[in-house]
């Protein structure tokens, strides 16, 4: 048995008939006090709560009120919290305080239907806490907490994240965790580097092929979204995607449907799209480089990673992370880091973010097998005392020029590898074809 209220009858009415198939009896309140005063006679085995129950409420405070009466009644009882307002703070909220999912309004029935399976099946997302999300992404700064509420917050969620960043901050590894820590963790996270996918080959990339269907196609080929069908899709280096292509990845996650290249029939796809991109989407809207009803699409839930140099409190215990994971690796003994080079490290920019972090960490620790290294002396150059206090905002306008940043991290890169472009591309988390399309659009804009 199990309740739902909201305050729009024809919700209830909707929810009911659908749900019915799955549920045996389900019980409709229009009002917090009712279902509560029903609580203390019955007991349910899943509750959907709408956030918003006063008419033309927007700010889900009496949803929020609802969960803390329903966990002082029943500590256990798993939630679904629905709302038509998305708001993140009040997601996030919501889920501190005990709800295991969010889903937002208008729902997909077959999404909501899988949820509420889940849930009552006890296999849900809900097996992990916040020390899960901790071992993934290293922090202590109040930034680094927020990203790892927004994390749990989606991972319980099957809406669509945007994730936004520069170079090197770990959107991968937000992605990843996201996707680990979601019911759909036992279906593919298939990565896609959106700005190494050319415009002759995209369909075939993502929808996949049949045999024949064009000069060398040998043999039939899934594309990105039907090996990730039931799993997640993970866009990376989305804002690099052209405009043409744009286009046919929106008609996909509108239609929710692919015809891979030479077959006469569509095939249903049922992915939870994680995008990510440094590029300020936002800008690139207004400059035509980007179409708002994509970013719309993709842009349910946010998460804003902030360079190293606005969240230097993480430095240090993202370094030590480092050395415990790179001894291990290299099977011997961290290498002590005195006072002095903990200074060195958090004054620095990290123009590399992590990534440049990392292979600092292993330079030292390989060069610490003679007793002679020092943090100083296997920087990539000499650091800098650059102060710059923490911003937590998830607005990349509010930071400094993310373009011009990207080609400074990026002629860094070229010049630490000495001219060599496949290694600088490893080292930035590029393809050679990405790192070479990056050149030569900053060589053109000049």
């Amino acid at each position: 048995m199990i309740a739902i209220v909201d305050d729009n009858r024809d919700i209830l009415v909707s929810l009911n008939y659908l749900l019915s198939d799955i549920v045996q009896k389900i019980d409709t309140y229009t009002a917090a006090d009712q279902l509560t005063s029903a609580m203390r006679n019955r007991q349910y085995e899943l509750l959907i709560v709408d956030m918003n129950l006063s008419h033309g409420a927007v700010d889900g405070r009496e949803g929020i009120e609802l969960i803390k009466s329903i966990r002082r009644l029943d500590a256990h009882v798993p939630i679904v919290a629905i709302t038509a307002f998305a708001d993140i703070d009040i997601a996030v909220e919501a889920m501190r305080l005990g709800a295991n999912e969010f889903i937002m309004k208008p729902w997909d029935n077959s999404q909501l239907t899988r949820r509420v399976k889940a849930l009552l099946n006890k296999n849900t997302a809900t097996s992990f806490g916040p020390v899960d999300v901790a071992r993934r992404f290293i922090g202590t700064s109040s930034s680094a907490t927020r990203i790892r509420d927004l994390v749990s917050l989606a991972a319980r969620s099957d809406a669509n994240v945007l994730i936004i960043g520069e170079t090197g901050t770990g959107k991968e590894i937000v992605a990843q965790t996201t996707h680990d820590l979601s019911p759909r963790r036992q279906y593919n996270f298939v990565a896609v580097d959106s700005g190494a996918v050319s415009e002759e080959l995209f369909e075939s990339e993502m929808f996949g092929h049949e045999k024949g269907a064009f000069t060398g196609a040998d043999k039939s080929r899934k594309g990105a979204f039907l090996q990730a069908h039931q799993g997640s899709l993970f866009l990376d280096e989305l804002g690099n995607l052209p405009l043409t292509l744009q286009k046919k990845l929106l008609r996909t996650l509108e239609q929710r449907q692919v015809s891979p290249v030479g077959a006469d029939q569509t095939h249903p796809v049922d992915v939870r799209v994680i995008a990510a991109t440094n590029e300020n989407l936002n800008q690139n809207i207004q400059q035509g480089q980007f179409r708002q009803d994509l970013y719309y699409r993709l842009n349910t839930i946010e998460i804003y990673i902030p360079p190293l140099r606005q969240r230097r409190q993480d430095i240090i215990c993202l370094a030590e992370h480092f050395m415990t994971l790179l001894a291990n690796q290299y099977q011997q003994p961290p290498a002590a880091l005195g006072v002095s080079d903990k200074t060195i490290l958090q004054n620095y920019d990290w123009p590399g973010n992590a990534r440049e972090l990392r292979n600092v960490i292993e330079r030292y620790l390989i060069h610490s097998q003679n007793g002679t290294a020092s943090i100083d002396s296997v920087m990539p150059h000499p650091a800098t005392m650059v102060h710059e206090p923490e911003k937590t905002g998830s607005n990349l306008t509010h930071s400094l020029n993310l373009k011009l940043l990207e080609q400074q991290t990026i002629q860094h890169a070229i010049s630490e590898y000495q001219g060599n472009i496949s290694a600088a591309a490893e080292a930035l988390g590029l393809s050679r074809g990405a790192l070479y399309r990056r050149l030569e659009r900053y060589q053109n804009e000049q």
